[in-house]
């Protein structure tokens, strides 16, 4: 009888313990499911939370600069006038154009012209040449953004000559964070340039347009960014790059556009957002301690420049 129980005593402790073992085994599991849990709910309501960023309300649909500056002298005679309206404005414009600018002259009178768009921009052309020395006010109109009103003088002369440059452009990248409502993180790369001169332009008419032509995807130049000349000792322009944009070096470009349209552009500068732009602008200079660097580098400058001989040639073709 006794020897018939202790095997049961024992087989019973011994299935207790079993027990004991197994719900220690499925909390410490329960604990750890619990934690991860907790870590994805976390990153999952980090996520969510970043999905709900306030980020401002709509674009103003309206004029965003005008050329000739408001309050602008000297504007040569054959000048067009030239408004830059907010990004994705005519998208939604819809009545005619001759609804969003007019021409006054001194005497509050119109003045007769065509009216055409090229992209974002509405052009003014007066029927006769602006008289000298005169002043006029231009009004633009929008959606959000009701009204704009400049004027300007002119001076005595047509714009004859196209503006010049001066100076290589200084290339800086940095790498940058994500930013919520601004862009996912990669490289800014600024670009600074002295500059270029009008002889015979009104102040303010200059605009320099920056254009990426070499870089990953680069096909064709890429306008980047774009920016008025005002008075300064350099003209300064930026843009970001995604992560996947930056792996191998980049070349921009600046060119200046006058009033009437002539065009200077400035020398080709190349840097990698990476690594920085020891390289750049200068072709032969070779990466500190890079043994044979020279050659790649020569092999690299090439490229560049069978590269802005092509672009030169696409525009003589256009």
């Amino acid at each position: 009888m006794r020897a018939g129980v202790e095997p049961r005593v024992e087989r019973a402790r011994r299935d207790a313990r079993g027990a004991l073992w197994t719900g220690a085994c499925v909390v410490a599991c329960l604990v750890a499911c619990l934690v991860a849990n907790g870590a994805f709910c976390g990153a999952s309501a980090r996520a969510d939370d970043a999905g709900l960023v306030d980020c401002g309300g709509p674009v103003e649909l309206g004029p965003l600069e005008f050329f000739p500056a408001a309050g602008a002298s000297g504007v040569s005679l054959d000048a067009p006038v030239r408004v830059r309206y907010t990004p994705g404005f005519f998208d939604v414009w819809r009545d005619p154009l001759t609804r969003l600018l007019e021409v006054r002259d001194a005497a509050d009178a119109p003045v007769p012209g065509t009216l055409e768009r090229l992209g974002d921009t509405l052009i003014f052309r007066p029927a006769a040449p602006w008289q000298a020395s005169a002043q006029y006010t231009g009004t633009a109109f929008g959606i959000d953004i009701l009204q704009a009103r400049f004027r300007f003088r002119t001076g005595t002369s047509n714009d004859t000559l196209p503006p010049v440059f001066d100076g290589t452009p200084t290339i800086t990248p940095a790498a940058v964070d994500a930013r919520p409502c601004v862009d996912g993180g990669g490289y800014r790369i600024d670009v600074s340039v002295a500059p270029a001169t009008d002889s015979d332009g009104a102040g303010g008419d200059l605009e320099y347009l920056l254009f990426q032509t070499r870089g990953p995807g680069i096909e064709r130049p890429v306008l980047r960014s774009r920016v008025r000349n005002f008075a300064g000792v350099s003209i300064p322009l930026a843009f970001t790059l995604a992560p996947s944009e930056a792996v191998s070096p980049i070349c921009v470009v600046v060119v200046a556009v006058d009033a009437v349209g002539h065009t200077a552009e400035g020398p080709l500068g190349c840097v990698d957002p990476i690594q920085g732009n020891f390289f750049a602008p200068a072709c032969g200079v070779s990466a500190p301690g890079a043994g044979g660097a020279s050659s790649v580098l020569s092999a690299a400058c090439g490229l560049f420049a069978a590269l802005l001989v092509r672009i030169r040639g696409r525009r003589r073709a256009r």
